[in-house]
């Protein structure tokens, strides 16, 4: 039986430990001793910025003048706002600007996100689409920093680089970030953000309309097909983080049981034209969204059944500090507080449990394809 508890600690302390550390390690050395450059131009195409929006009235005319302040040629920019079942006045609002530059589809039922980027797409006849989210503030210089890398014929896509103000959420994505730039510089990155990322006009596949996550979804397809998607960290999507816990409970959840879904989908490693992005889309996406969250249980189980031996008692009280740790953090957390030695264990174990949790929904088709504003 001691065999059985041993075995299962290391797996279990092996994986986590590989996911948040040994996985970015090897990214972080690889990009340093063997980066793949791509070209870069500031050429300026015409562009098609897509935003799916339901119920935004509180934002969509913030947004649309936003995106017609971004620093690039005027005549070459043409906004598509895709009113997917808003009942809230987002679509007349935003016709209401009268911008020749601005064009509004409004359908009545409500379809969901991957359905309304697609009706956006059919609608543009531009040779970029750039997906955006209604609440999704870009920098000024956003849009060339973001279409630079299309210079490379070798890239289909690219990703932008999402900020919030400072607390949890913050910290979640200055990791994430950090993480994306190093995998685009070994080959591409495993999905872009849904704030803000471009696709070549020719290669963009809408995917199926009960898709979960749509982004992820259309951008690892191109992955999976041999195309380079990578990250333009300037290219900046300034977004709120969720109002609540159980918004930012919602927004994680939903993201676990989409990854969940694409994963599955996209299948294993014969179906990836490169056995590098399968790798890293293994080690990155299908190990945190559909392992890593059932681990954290066993792991201390099994710690605690090897308490005798000093090694086990330590990795058993280490995570009882975890815990406790996360628990403090929580609390702040609830009164919009944050101390990162606090903060950063209550969103690592959180975030996991709602990863778990998405991917449960999934798994019981209990997860729907319409999404939830997590603000």
């Amino acid at each position: 039986m001691r065999a059985f508890w041993i075995l299962l600690f290391w797996a279990c302390a092996g994986t986590i430990a590989y996911v948040y550390l040994g996985y970015p390690c090897v990214m972080a050395l690889w990009a340093r001793l063997r980066p793949r450059p791509h070209a870069e131009s500031d050429d300026t195409p015409s562009v098609a910025l897509i935003i799916a929006a339901y119920n935004e009235a509180a934002c969509i005319a913030q947004k649309i003048e936003n995106t017609l302040a971004l620093a690039y040629p005027p005549d070459k920019i043409r906004v598509i706002v895709v009113a997917d079942g808003s009942d809230d006045g987002t679509e007349r609002l935003a016709a209401s600007l009268s911008d020749p530059h601005v064009q509004v589809l409004h359908e009545p039922e409500r379809q969901g996100k991957a359905a309304a980027l697609a009706r956006g797409a059919a609608a543009a006849s531009s040779e970029v689409l750039v997906f955006t989210d209604a609440n999704a503030m870009l920098a000024t210089d956003a849009l060339r920093t973001l279409l630079r890398p299309l210079a490379d014929p070798r890239v289909a896509a690219v990703g932008g680089a999402k900020r919030t103000p400072e607390g949890g959420e913050s910290l979640y994505w200055r990791y994430e970030n950090a993480l994306k730039r190093w995998e685009s510089a070994v080959g591409s990155v495993m999905g872009v953000p849904g704030e803000l990322w471009a696709v070549r006009a020719s290669l963009y596949q809408p995917p199926p309309s009960d898709t979960i996550l749509d982004d992820w979804t259309a951008s690892m397809r191109l992955v999976a097909q041999g195309w380079r998607v990578v990250h333009a960290p300037e290219a900046i999507a300034y977004e709120e983080p969720p109002t609540s816990l159980r918004a930012a409970w919602e927004r994680r959840a939903r993201d676990a049981a989409g990854g969940w879904q694409a994963i599955i989908r996209l299948g294993g490693p014969k179906h990836y034209a490169d056995l590098l992005a399968w790798w890293q889309c293994f080690s990155h996406r299908t190990l945190r969204w559909m392992v890593v969250p059932w681990l954290w249980l066993p792991l201390l189980v099994a710690s605690i059944a090897l308490a005798r031996r000093p090694l086990y008692l330590a990795a058993a009280l280490a995570q009882w500090l975890l815990y406790d740790l996360a628990a403090m953090g929580g609390i702040l957390a609830v009164y919009g507080k944050t101390v990162p030695w606090l903060t950063a264990p209550f969103y690592l174990l959180f975030g996991n449990a709602a990863a778990a949790a998405g991917g449960w929904r999934y798994l019981t088709g209990k997860q729907t394809v319409l999404w939830r504003k997590a603000r």
